[in-house]
C-alpha cells in the first residue's frame, strides 16, 4: 500500500522548514531564502524537485550551487539554476 500523500498546503510547510533546518547555516540561508520567496508559485513538479535537493548532503550541494562541482543531470533542474543564480543581498548595483 502507498503512503497517503500530503495535500498541497502541508507538503509546502515541511518544505518550507526543511529548507531553512537543513544542518550548516549557509544552506539554511540559500535554499530557506529561496523557498521563502518562491514557495507558494511551485506546482507539483517544481516541489519534487526540490524535495529531491532537501535530500542531497549540504557539502555536496554546497559545493554544485557555488559551482565548485558539476550537478549531476538528474539535480540539473530549474530550482537548481535558480539556486545557484540567487543573491542573498544587496549587490554593487544596488549602492
Amino acid at each position: 500500500m502507498n503512503p497517503p500523500v500530503d495535500p498541497p498546503a502541508i507538503r509546502k510547510r515541511k518544505l518550507a522548514y526543511r529548507a531553512a533546518h537543513r544542518g550548516i547555516r549557509e544552506m539554511d540561508l540559500i535554499i530557506g531564502v529561496y523557498v521563502a520567496r518562491h514557495l507558494d508559485e511551485f506546482d507539483d513538479q517544481q516541489m519534487s524537485w526540490l524535495e529531491a535537493l532537501i535530500d542531497v548532503p549540504d557539502q555536496e550541494l554546497f559545493q554544485w550551487v557555488c559551482g565548485s562541482a558539476e550537478v549531476p543531470a538528474e539535480y540539473d533542474t530549474p530550482i537548481m539554476a535558480a539556486l545557484k543564480s540567487m543573491r542573498l543581498g544587496p549587490g554593487p548595483a544596488d549602492k
